[in-house]
């Protein structure tokens, strides 16, 4: 098709975009790279495509050319570009984060980990391939090991970025931190452990661990204790609190731990709901289900409510169908039925759908809205079908007229529906702001709070139950610290004792001190501040230095005496000191106490003590957004990925997602 197109008169112009391209004889809007052959469209007379062209497949940026000015023109230019002396204009990049990194492995990284696409994906696509030789990239690996290695260079790169982090925290603001870790099997039927470092106002995901075999509590900590150490954390000295499921396993970790141990309260939470809403039936099921797919619940500790719950609530396939039952409370259970009838005769026939009940819909709410069957394991998902079959109910009543259902609601059901509805609402909500990563101790009473003050105004007997469930779920799991944390963030909130439902401030004044004195002694190493700990090194060095003068003119045998006894009274006075601040030091918080009360202002004990009990967290979800996104990696088409390439893309994909 050579004949069919001819050079422009500016094809000998080096810097002519005209000089790689030819324009079509017979049809003027295509224009033929010479260099590859490629047809371009340039209709108009536009040449942004063979700029564009040339740029991304050979490398070629050609200068565009200056528009010639009339005098007029040029004074407005002139004007333009003093009026910008005076007030420079901002680029759009100047307004995204300077620190990005866009080196070629920081891309590939975030293509794998956060866009989720596999290095296979990344070697064979063209599209992709022409996109970062677009940005400049021109020694982009070709295949899936190479990728791989150069995605898990940079995840090692990274993790000693975040061990600098931990450790310059650690010897600086002598931070602690507090731990969130949980359990997970993939569709590859391998098991991990996801831990995450927290600290006052941030964390860490440091990734998943294999689990091989069975874990008992033992293993655990120990598992948890090499991944701390690889980051540079001791277990022992600088972890406040970890927080974790309900678990037999979790909890005797909790019981034999050097460390405070917080149960998820959205666990506790869901147990209750579970304990008003459905009635379980503890059945015996098979030993070999306890060994292959429950391997944590170990043989010498008795299986508790938790465990009990949570077989009972999750049906798998390795159950028979005569050992599960999970049904409703009976006050429930026939409207449950009969909604879920309702619901499945549109679902399954998109004729009587469309048909019918959509029909209504868009007359009443202007748009189609489908129904939702709830999921029988999973309590939010019995609130959403509800409030959607609820917010529906004259469009379902005349469908079911019309499809000849021998469905009939009554108003005291849609009644029931609505209080079944407000009664959830507000647990909803409570589970909801605990699921916020910034949510600490307080801020989790709070939503408590809210949830009780809700249920109170209901007065029915579903609202009534759950009060009393949540109560009961919540006490069990509730942190023995969290009335301190609770006084230390408002010192008021100790007389506020509500009577019905008195689940909070049950710690006396007195408790909270000696709280105060065994947290100080576990977790805090200097006795004096900063300031302190200065003036002490800078009285060292100078005793030091005045004893090397003295040097030249003792004889050995005399600096050898003075050595000693010098030695000698500094520890005597040290063990004196330290056992005169053990015998103070809670004479010294009631003053601070004391002085909190009455001027609202912390002092150094009490502000230390606040910023540690910060760092423990309410629930373990953070654990569970790392398994969502592990099991995107995992798929059953992409099932065959490593344990340390999964450990890594989880890793990254926690990382990027805080630099956001």
């Amino acid at each position: 098709m050579q004949h069919l197109f001819e050079s422009f008169k500016n094809q000998s112009n080096e810097h002519s975009v005209w000089n790689y391209f030819v324009r079509g004889k017979t049809n003027k809007n295509e224009s033929k790279c010479t260099k590859c052959g490629k047809i371009i469209i340039c209709s108009g007379g536009s040449t942004s495509g063979m700029h564009t062209h040339l740029k991304a497949l050979h490398s070629i940026i050609l200068r565009k050319r200056e528009p010639v000015l009339s005098n007029e023109d040029l004074n407005i230019v002139t004007c333009s570009i003093a009026n910008s002396a005076k007030k420079p204009k901002n680029s759009i990049t100047e307004y995204f984060d300077s620190n990005t990194d866009n080196s070629l492995p920081a891309v590939l990284s975030r293509l794998v980990s956060c866009d989720g696409i596999s290095f296979n994906r990344i070697s064979k696509s063209i599209d992709i391939r022409l996109g970062l030789t677009s940005r400049g990239f021109s020694d982009i690996p070709r295949s899936v090991a190479t990728i791989s290695e150069s995605v898990k260079k940079y995840g090692e790169n990274i993790k000693l970025k975040i061990t600098r982090e931990l450790d310059a925290a650690k010897r600086a603001e002598n931070q602690k931190f507090s731990l969130t870790f949980d359990e997970w099997t993939s569709v590859r039927n391998r098991r991990y452990l996801n831990l995450n470092i927290h600290s006052a106002d941030t964390y860490w995901n440091l990734g998943l661990c294999r689990i091989h075999g069975t874990m008992p509590a033992e293993k655990c900590i120990e598992i948890i204790d090499t991944k701390l150490n690889m980051f540079g954390i001791s277990l022992k000295s600088d972890v406040v609190s970890i927080t974790t499921d309900g678990g037999s396993v979790m909890q005797k970790v909790g019981r034999i731990i050097s460390v405070d141990h917080q149960l998820c309260l959205a666990h506790g939470i869901q147990l209750a709901i579970i304990d008003v809403l459905y009635k379980t039936r503890r059945l015996q099921y098979e030993t070999k289900i306890v060994e292959d797919n429950y391997e944590s619940v170990e043989n010498d500790d008795p299986v508790s409510d938790d465990d009990y719950d949570q077989l009972c609530f999750q049906i798998g396939k390795d159950f028979c169908e005569e050992q599960i039952d999970l049904t409703f409370n009976e006050h429930i259970e026939p409207l449950i039925v009969k909604v879920r009838r309702a619901v499945r005769i549109f679902r399954q026939s998109p004729t009587k759908n469309d048909m019918y009940l959509q029909k209504y819909v868009k007359e009443e709410h202007g748009k189609e809205l489908k129904l939702i069957l709830d999921c029988r394991t999973r309590w939010n998902s019995l609130l959403l079908m509800l409030e959607r079959f609820y917010k529906l109910k004259n469009s379902i009543q005349k469908a079911l007229i019309d499809v000849k259902a021998d469905i009939v609601f009554s108003k005291e059901d849609f009644d029931s529906i609505f209080r079944i509805i407000t009664a959830l609402t507000p647990v909803k909500l409570a589970v909801e702001s605990l699921y916020c990563q910034d949510t600490d101790l307080y801020k989790a009473d709070i939503a408590f709070e809210f949830m009780f003050d809700e249920l109170s105004k209901q007065r029915n007997f579903l609202s009534n139950d759950l009060k009393l469930a949540l109560k009961r779920r919540i006490l069990e799991r509730r942190f023995k610290y969290a009335d301190l944390f609770s006084f230390l963030r408002d010192p008021k909130n100790i007389y506020n004792a509500r009577e019905d439902y008195d689940i909070f401030n049950l710690t006396s004044k007195t408790t909270l001190l000696s709280q105060i004195v065994f947290l100080l002694e576990r977790l805090c190493t200097l006795s004096t501040n900063l300031n302190e700990s200065i003036t002490d090194v800078l009285e060292i060095t100078n005793s030091e230095v005045i004893v090397g003068k003295e040097k030249i003119e003792m004889s050995l045998k005399e600096v050898l005496q003075q050595k000693i006894k010098e030695r000698s009274e500094s520890t005597q006075s040290n063990a004196s000191e330290k056992k005169k601040s053990k015998q103070d030091l809670l004479k010294v918080i009631r003053t601070e106490v004391k002085y909190y009360e009455e001027e609202g202002t912390k002092g150094k004990y009490l502000s230390i003590i606040e910023y540690y009990l910060k760092t423990v967290r309410p629930t373990s979800v953070e654990s569970e957004r790392a398994f969502s996104a592990a099991g995107i990696f995992l798929t059953k088409i992409r099932s065959m990925l490593s344990d340390d390439s999964l450990n890594n893309l989880s890793f990254l994909k926690s990382y990027f997602s805080k630099q956001k």
